[in-house]
């Protein structure tokens, strides 16, 4: 089978693929590896910077262009669960002076975000007076408002290339609001719930996510989508035992990548 080529780095240490990095200009890379992207059938991981012109240009290219513009932004994510139809916590994103009304709207206690471009729960506050609101108001100019729902854990799915990979809870520290594990949170792999992973899947499928950890927990007899992770961590990965880059390569070999 033919060698993949990546522009992203995700597939290091892979038997498959040859990384080639990310530069800025095309023109920096050597002569040999431009005939290679130019000539491939497949580009892996073509990053935000070429994933679009790649996919233009006639390449397959894994992950796909909207797997980027949903990366690290929970306002297009938030307004794509609302398109579908995909139960989802209460969100609004307010703007200007709209974000007075947040305390009204909500009540407190509840989750404000910082919307784009943070990750591992960073950004995340639990607002339980209007001190905290204004502190939160002051750091960003939109505000991105969610219910808090007061879950001791959530469920995290990973699917690549349409593929059920691992799925796992993440619990919730003792006094904390956030099961990332950058934040306290830890890893249980027991009596995950086939119906969870089932929903996953089918939010998976209904947003076209190519490569994801996708978080979703019950509620009152339900399950809710909370947020897509497109630059998932690799932690939950290998306490399931398996590594990226043996994933991806078995993907290539299945003729999925």
């Amino acid at each position: 089978m033919d060698q993949r080529i990546s522009l992203g780095l995700r597939p290091r240490g892979s038997r498959r693929v040859r990384v080639l990095g990310v530069k800025p200009n095309l023109e920096e890379y050597s002569r040999e590896d431009r005939d290679m992207i130019r000539s491939a059938g497949t580009i892996l991981y073509p990053t935000p910077l070429y994933a679009q012109a790649l996919s233009d240009a006639g390449k397959r290219v894994f992950p796909g262009p909207r797997h980027y513009y949903y990366l690290g932004d929970k306002i297009r994510q938030t307004t794509l669960f609302k398109t579908i139809g995909l139960p989802h916590p209460r969100t609004m994103c307010l703007y200007g002076r709209q974000a007075e009304k947040a305390p009204e709207i909500f009540g407190f206690p509840f989750i404000a975000k910082v919307p784009r471009g943070v990750g591992q729960g960073r950004g995340v506050y639990l607002v339980r007076d209007m001190v905290a609101w204004n502190h939160y108001r002051s750091l960003n100019r939109v505000a991105y408002v969610q219910e808090y729902l007061p879950i001791k854990r959530d469920l995290r799915v990973v699917v690549m290339a349409g593929s059920l990979i691992t799925a796992y809870w993440r619990v919730v520290p003792p006094g904390g609001f956030r099961s990332n594990l950058r934040q306290g949170g830890t890893i249980d792999f027991r009596n995950v719930p086939g119906e969870g992973v089932e929903f996953a899947l089918e939010v998976v499928r209904r947003c076209g996510f190519d490569d994801v950890g996708l978080d979703v927990f019950p509620w009152r007899g339900r399950w809710l989508v909370l947020e897509a992770n497109m630059h998932y961590g690799q932690e939950g990965l290998r306490l399931a035992g398996l590594r990226l880059p043996d994933i991806i390569d078995g993907l290539i070999e299945e003729g999925r990548l």
